[in-house]
């Protein structure tokens, strides 16, 4: 017995020294911050719709109801595409509002339109609470915000800490950028609050937007980058689909980061009014597509995406986070949610994907790793990338003989997934959509 007990803690050992082969004590001590912070804080994220307004001359305030008034908690630019996230430390009811810094003072004056949410009792934040999307809208025949709002943004002072989590949605940018890369990917996994509030969570654009071309949107896995998929994103045919890209931090809880891609696209789909698109993911960024589209169908059920291809999708979990999370001194907030019969896995399956989706199940089966038992791609086993929910709900499965990396860069997998994307094409546009 204290054999298998110490063969268990070597193990994890060299699970967390695979996940970075170098500076582990300061990433381990960033680690453990991060994961304080993530226990310590609740989530309000949502987006203003502008109407005639230039969304750089506007600003979101984060103020918290007390006793004796109202006291400002957080205040920043609005996001790209509307888009806002705050980090709420401290248990209370909270208001949301946004007004037009027509003069850039960054105070809301007696003449600027103003908008709230959360009249009147406020909304319930703080640690462990996670708000539904909050939606205010906002246009120049406003009246100005109230005075008492005024007032306590003219007066407060934002507490030290409070963190404002960047979002972006269709900022253009080169696939060769450094922020896609490996360094940002282990950050991501690592430190994924410094990630967050320093490069942000986002949907990036490669090009830009055309109405012509079918948005085709690559998702990364836990350490994961968005430079993994240059090979597959190279070969894809750039005359009918455009490749977008979605950066966030692996480290986070999945739900956060899945909420946080429905509502990029979301808000996407509202801008450029695209009904159609596609989705490739690896790894556990399989996990958080699916997330996505499920919150996204919920709020409409003509959803855009119509098809759906996963790679070495860890859907039954990974039996390594579980162990993580069990016997780490700190723990990835994500291993949370890819431990084996997570709560997160067992509702993400629970719910049936929309049925004008096809999803197809690629799977890796070369390799072998001590750490795993029984047949794997090396780093996730087969019998998670085949779980039975998954595989019941996709119109194709597929093995390749590929590692959990090489799935990635194989010649025949990117042609299968090219296969897949054109299939979708034209049985799409042989039904006129």
């Amino acid at each position: 017995m204290v054999y298998r007990r110490g063969l268990r803690c070597a193990l994890l050992v060299l699970l967390i020294a695979a996940l970075s082969a170098c500076g582990f004590a300061r990433r381990l001590a960033r680690l453990d911050a991060n994961s304080n912070e993530i226990a310590r804080n609740g989530v309000v994220a949502g987006t203003v719709a502008l109407g005639d307004l230039p969304l750089d001359h506007v600003e979101i305030v984060l103020l918290r109801i007390d006793p004796d008034g109202l006291h400002l908690v957080a205040q920043s630019h609005l996001g790209e595409g509307g888009y806002f996230v705050f980090m709420v430390p401290q248990q209370g009811r909270y208001l949301l509002a946004a007004f037009h810094d027509r003069d850039g003072n960054g105070r809301a004056d007696e003449l600027e339109a103003g908008a709230m949410t959360g009249l009147p009792a406020g909304l319930a934040l703080g640690p462990g609470v996670e708000s539904e999307q909050q939606r205010i809208v906002l246009n120049a025949k406003m009246a100005p915000l109230p005075a008492d709002v005024r007032s306590a943004l003219q007066t407060g002072n934002i507490p030290a800490g409070v963190r404002k989590l960047q979002a972006f949605a269709g900022r253009i940018a080169s696939l060769d950028d450094a922020r896609f890369g490996r360094t940002f990917g282990a950050k991501g996994l690592w430190a994924p609050l410094d990630f967050a509030s320093e490069m942000g969570i986002g949907v990036y654009f490669l090009a830009p937007y055309r109405s012509d071309r079918i948005p085709v949107l690559f998702v990364h896995g836990i350490g994961g980058y968005p430079q993994q998929w240059s090979r597959m994103i190279a070969s894809l045919d750039g005359n009918r689909f455009q490749p977008w890209v979605f950066q966030y931090p692996s480290g986070m809880r999945l739900r956060q980061s899945g909420d946080a891609l429905a509502d990029l696209l979301q808000n996407l789909q509202k801008q450029y009014g695209f009904s159609r698109m596609m989705i490739v993911a690896h790894s556990v960024g399989g996990l958080v597509s699916r997330q996505a589209i499920l919150r996204m169908s919920k709020a409409d059920q003509n959803q855009p995406v119509t098809l759906f291809v996963t790679l070495s999708t860890p859907w039954g979990g990974d039996a390594l986070a579980q162990l993580g999370v069990s016997r780490s001194p700190v723990t990835i907030p994500s291993w949370q949610d890819v431990a084996a019969d997570s709560e997160f896995l067992r509702n993400l399956l629970d719910q049936r994907l929309p049925s004008s989706l096809t999803h197809q199940l690629f799977f890796g089966y070369r390799g072998s790793n001590l750490l795993v038992q029984g047949n794997s791609d090396g780093t996730i086993a087969l019998s998670s990338q085949l779980a039975m929910p998954a595989q019941q709900e996709a119109a194709r499965v597929q093995g390749f003989d590929e590692t959990h990396d090489s799935i990635l860069t194989s010649k025949v997998v990117i042609e299968a997934v090219d296969a897949a994307l054109e299939q979708s094409f034209v049985t799409h546009r042989l039904a006129g959509r």
